[in-house]
């Protein structure tokens, strides 16, 4: 039974360590597609002006940081290889069957 807990821990530990690389790309990808999204409303959508300030630009500007981010998280931390190292357990159980009467 030792073992299977053992076996169960380590899995969920690999599960876990999967799971968090996943969300890290995969919010990286969201947060680059909102940019890029409020930064086309910004440009195309609305047409509104504010004292001193360019929408168009700001929104612009969304849209570029949102491809630059987009690329980043494609590109570099999208493929980089994760390390998994297994271990055996350290301790070796023999389990013995019973004696039938």
């Amino acid at each position: 039974m030792a073992f299977v807990s053992v076996h169960a821990a380590r899995v969920s530990r690999l599960l876990s360590r999967a799971l968090a690389a996943w969300k890290e790309t995969l919010m990286g990808i969201g947060a680059s597609i909102f940019l890029i999204v409020i930064g086309a409303i910004l440009t195309f959508a609305l047409d509104f002006d504010i004292a001193g300030i360019d929408i168009d630009v700001i929104g612009v500007i969304l849209m570029i940081g949102g491809v630059v981010g987009l690329i980043f998280t494609a590109l570099i931390w999208g493929p980089r290889k994760r390390a998994v190292v297994t271990r055996e357990p350290t301790e070796h159980r023999a389990v013995e069957e019973r004696a039938e009467f």
